[in-house]
């Protein structure tokens, strides 16, 4: 997901909050259901971090019957990469551990791939090349 700020207007369509449902509660995820109550409302915002869509992705995972982990990936050298570091800290710390919520930089991910002993040499260096610089 891009660095951008909450879109105008409301952050969920009505169908997320149906009367007498609480679409993430009842499935597991009472925190998140909370967390999506207050950018509903307005009480809770982010200025970098699209919280409301990683909420609707984590919604779409546990629709499912197999286990997932919602995983945001984003660049860490962006002017603003400290205030998003910070932004999702809150975010992981305001959602249920049930959701495996985890963020990873690209440069984090060309380190880890750089350990893989039998590693692809050439798609560690396209990786490098785009993403770490």
């Amino acid at each position: 997901e891009p660095y951008r700020s909450k879109a105008k207007g409301d952050p969920f369509a009505s169908s997320y909050f149906p009367d007498g449902k609480a679409l993430w509660a009842d499935h597991g995820l009472p925190h998140c259901q909370e967390l999506a109550l207050g950018l509903q409302s307005g009480r809770t915002t982010f200025g970098y971090l699209d919280a409301p869509q990683l909420l609707k992705h984590a919604l779409g995972l546990f629709n499912q019957d197999a286990p997932a982990t919602l995983t945001f990936l984003w660049y860490a050298e962006e002017p603003d990469a400290e205030q998003l570091r910070v932004e999702l800290s809150t975010f992981e710390s305001r959602v249920d551990d049930a959701l495996r919520f985890r963020s990873l930089t690209y440069q984090e991910v060309h380190a880890r791939l750089e350990e893989i002993p039998d590693r692809d040499d050439a798609h560690c260096g396209y990786v490098a090349r785009r993403y770490v610089g």
